[in-house]
């Protein structure tokens, strides 16, 4: 249990009465499909934000402001291409054949000249 300790009492967090009351002694956070959300949304502790059909989307469709479009872009492309890339939060790199990694520092970078160049690379060891 969370506890907050002022010298020598103890306080339980609001937090901690709620998921107490709703998870018993289990675990707050699993992935299990009994875990915390599936739980706080049955005791209507909690109430969806979005639908489901949301949530299925946001799964395999990037937002395309942000850089995941541009991520989303090379991984589609190499998939279609047979080829490898290392992709993280902020930067992509293609490794087969090995290139320089592109950093995508901006969140909200959803245009790149030097992601574009790879993407016609990409494309064009697909129709070699």
């Amino acid at each position: 249990m969370w506890r907050l300790g002022i010298r020598g009492a103890t306080f339980f967090t609001p937090k901690n009465r709620l998921l107490s009351g709703i998870l018993g002694n289990k675990k707050f956070f699993s992935k299990k499909p009994d875990g915390l959300r599936e739980r706080l949304l049955k005791s209507g502790s909690a109430k969806p934000l979005v639908d489901e059909s949301c949530v299925s989307r946001a799964k395999v469709v990037p937002p395309a402001n942000t850089r995941a479009l541009l991520r989303g872009k090379v991984v589609e492309a190499c998939d279609l291409a047979g080829r490898s890339a290392s992709i993280g939060w902020s930067y992509v790199r293609l490794d087969d054949p090995p290139s320089p990694q592109i950093d995508l520092l901006n969140p909200l970078e959803n245009e790149s000249t030097e992601i574009s160049q790879l993407l016609a690379k990409i494309e064009k060891m697909e129709r070699e």
